[in-house]
């Protein structure tokens, strides 16, 4: 493991705001739902909506929310599978792979894994034949050397995972999620047209853009809007989010761990450990080399190695590789993938 990418944390390791019960109630709540209303997060927290109101506004003055969007239930659109593409390249040549990379239809992720040559990419597909044209396309970009794929075959994607004040210490306190499932058959609810991927678009670069702003800009009128993100919040299609600097609170990076198990029909109870454990943001189940790809955001060495004996004494686990990425600001991206189980 390179522990030598992790060394920011004892440098940076101090939070640059001060984070109280009320603010991580509103940061929790608007990950799970940026659209949520001020009056039920004031009801939440036992105190009044002005009160709230007036902690957002001091989170964003401090930068520590920058920004909305909207993640998306790909099957919903007509996406069949979603897959991860390492690709490993020449040093001097990385960042421009990661420019061209982010120019191809369907691509939502390209991030690089600490100082490696290696970029880590999320790919969107419709047939599982997408994928070799998107490897070929990838591979005429000068400076790739090589590909590893995986197909994943389950997500669970819950920013809202965060114990924003919690030291080391406590840091097996579980977190409550919610169990709704985003499962969709795409046969009988893929019913997206023109106007309802211009909205998504819209909430895309601004998740909570008034309904009129967005009338006024693709001249429909505010109910048509309306009416349309209810029927695509009901059908579990999209979910907007507040969009956050990680860095502002503490958390300074990604440990990703990479799990293999000796019997799939663990998978699933390994999936529900690992989703208690709190900072885990993101759990794919992948067809590849691995079984299990675990994002966790990191305040400092200490967290890390917790969450990586947590994860290591969990029975039926017969391999862990863990790497470490720099936080991205703003997190989470647009466009995600929503939770699928």
């Amino acid at each position: 493991m390179p522990f030598q990418q992790i060394s920011c944390f004892n440098k940076r390791g101090s939070l640059t705001k001060e984070i109280d019960k009320i603010d991580e109630e509103i940061l929790k709540s608007l990950l799970k739902d940026g659209r949520k209303e001020f009056a039920l997060i004031a009801k939440q927290c036992e105190t009044s909506k002005k009160v709230i109101w007036n902690h957002y506004r001091e989170l964003e003055k401090d930068r520590v929310i920058v920004g909305s969007t909207v993640h998306l239930n790909y099957a919903y659109f007509g996406f069949n599978a979603v897959g991860s593409i390492q690709i490993n390249a020449e040093l001097s040549q990385v960042d421009n792979i990661n420019n061209e990379i982010r120019k191809i239809p369907n691509i939502y992720g390209a991030y690089r894994l600490g100082k490696s040559p290696t970029t880590s990419v999320i790919v969107t597909l419709r047939t599982i034949d997408e994928l070799d044209k998107v490897k070929e396309t990838i591979k005429r970009i000068p400076g790739v050397m090589a590909l590893q794929t995986e197909i994943w075959t389950g997500i669970k994607n819950i920013p809202e995972n965060l114990k924003i004040n919690s030291s080391s210490s406590d840091s097996g306190e579980l977190v409550e999620k919610s169990k709704t499932s985003v499962q969709t058959s795409v046969r009988s609810l893929c019913k997206i047209d023109e106007i309802d991927n211009k909205i998504i678009e819209k909430l895309s670069f601004d998740g909570l853009m008034s309904f009129r702003k967005i009338a006024k800009e693709l001249g429909i009128s505010t109910d048509t809007v309306a009416r349309r993100y209810k029927e695509l919040r009901r059908n579990n299609a999209i979910k907007v989010l507040i969009q956050i600097d990680p860095a502002k609170i503490g958390y300074l990076g990604h440990a990703i761990f990479l799990i293999a198990f000796a019997y799939q029909k663990t998978v699933g109870s390994v999936v529900e450990t690992i989703s208690n454990i709190p900072n885990v943001t993101l759990i794919m189940r992948t067809s590849g080399s691995y079984d299990l790809s675990v994002w966790v955001l990191i305040k400092n060495l200490e967290q890390l190695i917790w969450v990586q004996d947590e994860i290591s004494s969990i029975p039926g686990i017969t391999k862990v590789q863990t790497s470490i990425v720099k936080s991205h600001c703003p997190w989470p991206g647009p466009k995600e993938y929503m939770s699928t189980f």
